[in-house]
């Protein structure tokens, strides 16, 4: 089970139950990285900004597209510098 932190264990659990729920990995993929309206921020655009780096390692494991690019041409990059997430920024570097 999870060993990070509670808002970590509850998006894994979300997420598997997602993904087992839809029983289609397409399915699953194309909700993880809807965009949101009118935006286009996906769950990792709002994660890197205002969570942690596990909450951005467990979209990642899922399938979240890191790469996304918002309607106003921001990255994950950029999401998490709006965030001042400096330990998200690091990682996102690093990574």
């Amino acid at each position: 089970m999870c060993k990070n932190s509670n808002t970590s264990c509850l998006l894994q659990i979300t997420l598997e139950t997602l993904k087992t729920t839809l029983k289609d990995d397409d399915a699953f993929l194309s909700f993880i990285n809807k965009p949101t309206v009118p935006k286009s921020y996906t769950a990792l655009h709002y994660v890197s900004a205002n969570c942690t780096i596990n909450e951005i390692k467990t979209l990642l494991s899922f399938g979240a597209d890191p790469n996304a690019i918002t309607i106003d041409g921001f990255n994950l990059l950029h999401c998490a510098c709006m965030g001042c997430n400096l330990r998200n920024v690091i990682y996102i570097i690093e990574e």
